[in-house]
C-alpha cells in the first residue's frame, strides 16, 4: 500500500508574525518534509518547499493535461530535477526520483494513487493555510513562478 506522509520542518518562518507569514516571499520558504512510503517501505525522504509542490499538485490534479506528474523545484540543480514524477505504466504509477532511496516500480492501481494524491493535496493545503494564515487556492503555478523570479531577481 502506497502511502504519503508530511509534516512542517521548523523554519525561520516560525518567528515570523502571521501578517508576516502571509507574505508570498516569506511563505515561499516553508518547507516540509515528504516520505512516500510503499508496503512499509520508505522510498523517498526529503524535505521540500511545500508551497510549490501543493500548486504544482493542485494544478496536475485539477487540469490533467499531461499524464504525468512532475514537481520541480529551484531547491535543486537541473540535473535533479524533477524531483518527483509518477507516471502512468498500463493500469498502475510508477514514482521516479533522483532522490528515490530504492526503485520503485510499479505500484499500486491509478484509482487508488489519485485518491491518495487528492488526500495528500488536501492535507497539505488545510497545513499551509493555518500556517499562512491565508488562503492559497488564489495563487497558481504562473503566480508563484512570477513571485520566485521576483525573490531572485531581490537578492
Amino acid at each position: 500500500m502506497l502511502n504519503f506522509d508530511f509534516h512542517l520542518v521548523e523554519s525561520p518562518m516560525d518567528q515570523l508574525s502571521d501578517e508576516e507569514r502571509s507574505k508570498p516571499g516569506n511563505f515561499m520558504a516553508l518547507d516540509a518534509n515528504l516520505k512516500i512510503k510503499y508496503n512499509n517501505t520508505i522510498y523517498f525522504d526529503e524535505d521540500i518547499a511545500i508551497i510549490e509542490f501543493w500548486l504544482q499538485l493542485n494544478d496536475w490534479l485539477n487540469k490533467r493535461d499531461y499524464e504525468s506528474f512532475h514537481y520541480y523545484t529551484i531547491e535543486v540543480e537541473d540535473e535533479y530535477n524533477p524531483l518527483i514524477s509518477i507516471s502512468p505504466k498500463d493500469e498502475c504509477y510508477q514514482i521516479t526520483s533522483p532522490f528515490l532511496e530504492s526503485e520503485i516500480t510499479l505500484i499500486d492501481y491509478k484509482a487508488g494513487i489519485d485518491k491518495k494524491l487528492l488526500q495528500l493535496r488536501d492535507n497539505m493545503r488545510v497545513v499551509i493555510e493555518q500556517y499562512i494564515q491565508k488562503d492559497i487556492s488564489i495563487y497558481e503555478v504562473n503566480t508563484i513562478e512570477k513571485i520566485i523570479k521576483k525573490i531572485i531577481e531581490a537578492d
